[in-house]
């Protein structure tokens, strides 16, 4: 008699309870992919925006405009295309229709201002000139921010799906009275 070899009804439980404890170890670190992926995309927009500040500035610079110099205009503005772009000192403006909608070649389509509390309907959207003590920015840690002053002002970005106070956006902070640098952030918790 010929004896039939294969696994014992205890050795397959053993392997599927092993397979389950490896899948419940696991997989908290596959799920969170998708969180990882909106703090990478914040980081990238955050380091696009003070690169397109930065070569605007010098734009400005090499044109022999100084805007921080208290003698411009109340509100200057730097031609960039044929597009009056509006200005703070040297710096960008925080405005998203003024400023940041040209500057970072964007459309009416995929981006648009919107109010910080709504769901983002687009691929980004925006709300520039928010008051510094406003309670939709409460993830914003004010001491990590270099010449902060609450008559400032910031443009929050943030992606489809969220709403400012979920705290996942990238913000642009301008200390607009002393026309220091301004200063780029992100408030990832909620991602």
């Amino acid at each position: 008699m010929v004896k039939s070899q294969g696994f014992t009804l205890i050795e397959l439980i053993i392997v599927i309870i092993i397979l389950g404890v490896l899948s419940v170890t696991a997989a908290p670190k596959f799920l969170n992919l998708s969180s990882d992926a909106n703090i990478a995309a914040l980081n990238g927009l955050k380091g696009a925006m003070s690169s397109t500040s930065s070569i605007i500035q010098l734009k400005a610079v090499i044109e022999g405009i100084n805007f921080g110099d208290g003698s411009a205009e109340a509100n200057p503005a730097l031609i960039i295309d044929g597009q009056a772009i509006a200005m703070r000192g040297n710096y960008l403006s925080p405005s998203w229709g003024r400023a940041w909608f040209h500057v970072l070649e964007t459309n009416e389509t995929n981006s648009g201002f919107s109010q910080p509390g709504i769901s983002c309907d687009r691929d980004v959207c925006a709300a520039g000139g928010q008051n510094p003590t406003s309670a939709q920015l409460s993830g914003i840690d004010a001491t990590s921010i270099p010449n902060f002053s609450n008559d400032g002002r910031f443009l929050i970005l943030w992606f489809n799906g969220f709403r400012v106070p979920d705290n996942c956006y990238v913000y642009y902070f301008h200390p607009q009275a002393n026309f220091s640098a301004p200063t780029f952030g992100t408030v990832n918790s909620g991602c």
